[in-house]
C-alpha cells in the first residue's frame, strides 16, 4: 500500500499523490509473491502500483535493517531509494490478531515512459509464512 506521485526531473510533484491499497484493512490489499535470492535479498514483483511487467524491485537487508532498494536489470530504473525493515510493523498479521506483522517501509523515483514517479509504500507481511507450508501425504 502506499501513495505514487508523478514528479518532473527534478523531483517536484507534477500532480496529485495516488493512494492504492486499503491503509485501514490490509486484507483488501494486493497480494505479491516474493522470490528470495539469497538470506536478506528478495525482489519484490512490481514497483508502486504497476504491474511487473513495468519493474520490480530488489530489496537488500543489512543487519541493522536499513533497506537497499534497486532496480531489476532490464526493468524501469530506480533512483533516489531508502528502506527500512521493521520486525513489527502497523498492522496485525491477518490470521493472528493482536501479533504486529514485519513491514518494508520504501521510498523511491521511477522512470516509465519518460515520466518520472515518487513512491512511498509499505510492504507488509499478510500472516507467518508457516500457514503456507503444506505436507503432503500418501
Amino acid at each position: 500500500m502506499g501513495n505514487v506521485t508523478e514528479v518532473d526531473a527534478g523531483g517536484n510533484p507534477v500532480g496529485e499523490p495516488v493512494s492504492y491499497g486499503n491503509t485501514k484493512d490490509i486484507i483488501k490489499c494486493a497480494t505479491a509473491t516474493f522470490k528470495t535470492m539469497e538470506p536478506r535479498v528478495v525482489v519484490c514483483p512490481g514497483v508502486g502500483d504497476k504491474l511487473e511487467t513495468v519493474g520490480s524491485l530488489t530489496l537488500t537487508m543489512d543487519a541493522n535493517n536499513n533497506v537497499t532498494v534497486e532496480e531489476v536489470s532490464g526493468k524501469a530504473a530506480i533512483t533516489n531509494a531508502s528502506g527500512t525493515y521493521k520486525i513489527e510493523g502497523d498492522y496485525d498479521y491477518v490470521a493472528k490478531v493482536g501479533t504486529r506483522a514485519p513491514q518494508f517501509d520504501l521510498e523511491y523515483t521511477y522512470e516509465n515512459g519518460g515520466k518520472y514517479y515518487h513512491v512511498v509504500e509499505k510492504l507488509v507481511l499478510r500472516q507467518d509464512p508457516l500457514y503456507d507450508l503444506r505436507v503432503e501425504t500418501w
